[in-house]
């Protein structure tokens, strides 16, 4: 069974996991009718606010309202995919089709391997015969225009049981805030090993761009990349990735969870640590060009200062709320946020709730559960007979990073959007 921790409401945690282990109970009428009165009155209150801000007005405060009445479903359990993923079939069980169609779907991957575009991810089944094609035509496309195999984005993953290829192009600050932060978490780890344990703590290696391509069983053609981690590499004993993480923005939960699967069943990683963070709704640039800006630095500073006043209002009421400039929304209410540690031969996770319905949870973690023996093999860590202690986990800090970086991607957004339609 999960656990759950940072909820907004300690006693819907219980319900929730109460709920696990008994057979379901019929709810009373007049409970629904409850639930369905609270639920009206929290969209209610939720509408005004982002009215307000819509409209560029100070954001009021309604914060206790609408943390009374919370209770929607949460996004990463609804059966509805989300985020910028487009899927393509052109894998070898497919229907016959027309030569155009599959160099058009081509033509769509290398676009996104071309041009880096960001904050998109693209999924093409294809067998592996097709992927080592594709992975050679982008060695070479990158030979051409001297970009070093090292640079980080975009890069290319394959996952051999599903056989598909994804592609990943540059994310945003959230994406790379919390990576950062989660890296920092293990960079603060290793100081206590250089004390205590030094000759473990020059075999932990950190992770990012690098990619691992020895993966066994049903993934042994897998090619992955991890957001970040930690590997333990050592001469004299056991060596490999021991934590992995991914992090996911307005991606499925689904195609998250699949990425844990190639590290824990395919690699035998120690933890898997996954980060969803869900962007209400997905981002899109206005239909039409703001042709009358003249000066982009100064249309800049004056978003700067319009969201200003929001920002701070977001900032003490601990709301991740919609930035919003020009009545365009640039970048979307965080409306959930948390984080799941996965390890092998466990059917569930252990969950750290970060953001509910758009504000800060309660009790926000202190440590993901997580130990300095994690980040090192068994066989090294029993050696070492170093003592062992969870790792602190600063949740403050990362929320903080977090705001300021919806903040950035909003305005980066915005940049890059007056750039392309003044040019």
């Amino acid at each position: 069974m999960s656990l759950v921790y940072g909820e907004p409401d300690p006693q819907s945690a219980s319900a929730r996991r109460a709920s696990q282990s008994v057979a379901p109970i019929a709810t009373p009428a007049s409970e629904i009718s409850q639930q369905s009165n609270r639920e009206s009155a929290r969209n209610a209150t939720r509408a005004t606010l982002k009215t307000k801000v819509m409209d560029n007005e100070p954001a009021i405060p309604v914060v206790s309202e609408i943390s009374s009445t919370r209770g929607s479903t949460s996004i990463s359990d609804s059966s509805a995919e989300h985020g910028k993923r487009l899927k393509l079939d052109i894998s070898k069980d497919a229907p016959p089709v027309m030569d155009d169609t599959i160099i058009s779907e081509y033509e769509e991957v290398f676009k996104l391997l071309t041009e880096n575009p960001p904050e998109q991810i693209l999924d093409v089944q294809v067998p592996y015969s097709k992927y080592n094609q594709m992975e050679a035509a982008f060695s070479r496309i990158k030979a051409h225009k001297n970009i070093s195999e090292d640079q980080r984005y975009p890069y290319l993953s394959y996952n051999s049981l599903t056989e598909t290829v994804t592609v990943v192009t540059v994310p945003n600050s959230i994406h790379e805030v919390a990576v950062h932060e989660l890296n920092v978490m293990f960079d603060s780890a290793t100081e206590y090993l250089s004390e205590c344990a030094p000759g473990l703590y020059r075999n932990i290696l950190p992770l990012g761009s690098t990619t691992t391509d020895d993966f066994e069983g049903d993934y042994a053609h897998s090619s992955k990349q991890p957001d970040g981690g930690v590997a333990y590499n050592a001469i004299d004993a056991s060596s490999g990735v021991t934590i992995a993480t991914e992090v996911g923005i307005s991606q499925s939960y689904k195609s998250l969870c699949e990425a844990k699967d190639v590290w824990i069943n395919g690699h035998h990683v120690k933890v898997c640590i996954l980060v969803y963070v869900s962007e209400l709704s997905r981002f899109r640039n206005p239909t039409t060009a703001y042709h009358s800006i003249e000066d982009v630095r100064t249309e800049i500073t004056a978003m700067k200062q319009s969201v200003a006043e929001p920002m701070r209002w977001y900032e003490s009421h601990g709301y991740y709320g919609p930035i919003v400039y020009r009545r365009h929304k640039w970048a979307g209410e965080l409306n959930e946020a948390f984080v799941e540690i996965w390890r092998p031969g466990r059917s569930s996770p252990d969950r750290y709730e970060l953001i509910r319905d758009g504000f800060a949870c309660h009790n926000l973690p202190t440590t993901l559960g997580l130990k300095m023996s994690d980040m090192v093999t068994d066989d090294a860590w029993e050696a070492a007979g170093a003592p062992d202690r969870e790792i602190c986990f600063n949740s403050a800090r990362f929320m903080t990073r977090l705001m300021n970086a919806m903040l950035f991607t909003a305005q980066t957004r915005f940049l890059k959007y007056i750039r392309s339609s003044t040019n």
